[in-house]
Parts: C-alpha cells; sequence; structure tokens
C-alpha cells in the first residue's frame, strides 16, 4: 500500500501545471481593446474614417 502523503515528481509537476492557468481577474489584450471600443462610441462618421482609409502597403524604403 502507497503512502498518500508522499509525492512522486510527476505529481508534483502535474500539480504545477494545474494551477498555471489565467490568473483571476487578469483581462486579456483582446478583451481590453473591444471593451475600449464600446467605451469610444464613435459617431457614423468617425467610423467611415476607419473604414475608408487606404490600406494599400506602404512603398518599400530604400537603403541605397
Amino acid at each position: 500500500m502507497t503512502d498518500p502523503t508522499i509525492r512522486t515528481p510527476p505529481d508534483e509537476a502535474r500539480g504545477g501545471l494545474d494551477g498555471a492557468g489565467r490568473p483571476e481577474g487578469r483581462v486579456g489584450p483582446g478583451s481590453a481593446l473591444a471593451e475600449a471600443g464600446r467605451r469610444a462610441a464613435l459617431t457614423e462618421e468617425e467610423w467611415a474614417v476607419f473604414v475608408s482609409r487606404d490600406t494599400t502597403p506602404g512603398r518599400p524604403v530604400s537603403l541605397e
């Protein structure tokens, strides 16, 4: 019979990984950006500026 108070190295590692998840209360960058967007409450005119901007790639920089 094995003593339940004795933990093997794999048990220790598994226990450490179980507690390695996202800390409670932490907000990820995507959630923070989404919340900032909701708080901004852009008007239709302001949103049109973002949608209509030129999205073509810029000209490469010449190092010569």
